[in-house]
């Protein structure tokens, strides 16, 4: 019998006595493999060598395979938080991120789609902003949206939504400069961004250029401002920027800074130019655009930048692997039959670029 079918399939008619024993071999492996590492509850029964053989295999078959059963369909952060710390734990979290964000471009027909609906990355993505990206978070967003909701002034624009009195065009030129200042902070702040960030943004930057070229900079917003930035700007309580929910004037000036700022990531300009305030924000748009592409360009943290080393994002403790471990194949288990019919398909077999 294969690794991978002994991986996937038990046998009904094992006894308790062979099952015992299985696990003993299992415990055995354990320790004298990893003295750090105390008791794996492997339902598969396989040696945790192999069992990590597997995982890590370069196609990550069986990966793709517990993902598109497990982690894609359901809202299972608990698998997605396994996955990574197992990855992690074996120094390889900077390959899955790299495969995940590879397999979602390559298989997409739209750029306009990308990372919009479901898949590996964006399950995996969140874990990686909460564990590693909130200081990150408060020290670029936090005083912008504490300069926002303090001052207790309108921001509104429109001239169909102001009240009475309120100086559109004054609010106007008060929200650019507030986002140029915003944006200036992002800028002087790159080497303040976590690791894993950088990463994602090489890997999808490099993925991009074969599939979409000259579309760069659209996956890089999504990463950086769709996915990351704005949505701790539109909740900040949420995201823990402030204590409680901004007042409505403030609520109002925080989605219209979110709105220049995605169209500015985009590189899309404001459609119907006819209404004043429109016309004032793609000349924002156009006047930064240059700026931020060279931002985005700063912020690859490529091979080269790298020194060709492996690359840690966090700590994995003893007790973080085995709770990993246990998740992963307690899953495997649970689910076996869906991904032993999965592994049968080529499409699965995605392998990284050497």
């Amino acid at each position: 019998m294969s690794l991978l079918d002994r991986s996937i399939s038990l046998s009904p008619l094992s006894s308790p006595a062979n099952r015992r024993r299985a696990t003993r071999r299992d415990e055995e492996d354990l320790s004298s493999s990893d003295p750090t590492i105390t008791q794996v509850d492997n339902p598969l029964f396989l040696p945790r060598r192999q069992f990590v053989e597997l995982l890590l295999a370069p196609d990550l078959e069986v990966i793709s395979a517990l993902c598109e059963v497990v982690l894609v369909p359901e809202e299972d952060r608990i698998m997605a938080e396994a996955i990574l710390d197992f990855f992690e734990a074996h120094n390889r979290t900077d390959r899955l991120l790299e495969w995940a964000i590879g397999k979602e471009i390559r298989k997409s027909n739209s750029i306009s789609t990308l990372f919009r609906d479901t898949c590996e990355a964006t399950k995996l993505m969140p874990v990686l902003y909460t564990k590693l990206g909130n200081d990150y978070l408060k020290h670029i967003a936090g005083p912008l949206v504490k300069d926002v909701v303090g001052s207790g002034a309108s921001f509104e624009i429109d001239p169909r939504r102001a009240e009475k009195g309120v100086n559109v065009k004054e609010n106007m030129q008060k929200l650019l400069e507030l986002s140029s200042q915003f944006l200036h902070h992002i800028y002087q702040s790159i080497e303040l961004c976590p690791s894993f960030l950088r990463r994602v943004i090489y890997h999808a930057e490099k993925e991009i250029s074969i599939k979409f070229p000259n579309a760069g900079s659209v996956v890089i917003g999504v990463f950086f401002f769709s996915r990351f930035l704005i949505p701790a700007i539109v909740s900040p309580k949420t995201f823990g920027l402030l204590p409680d929910t901004p007042s409505p004037e403030g609520q109002r000036g925080l989605i219209l800074i979110s709105k220049l700022l995605q169209n500015l990531a985009n590189g899309n300009e404001f459609e119907d130019t006819t209404e004043e305030y429109k016309s004032d924000m793609n000349q924002f748009v156009i006047i930064n655009t240059p700026h931020l592409q060279e931002f985005f360009s700063n912020l690859i943290l490529d091979d080269k930048k790298l020194g060709g080393t492996d690359i840690k994002f966090y700590h994995v403790s003893s007790e973080m692997l085995n709770y990993a471990m246990n998740t992963i194949s307690s899953s495997l288990q649970s689910n076996k039959d869906e991904i032993y019919s999965k592994l049968g398909r080529s499409e699965t077999k995605m392998v990284f670029s050497t």
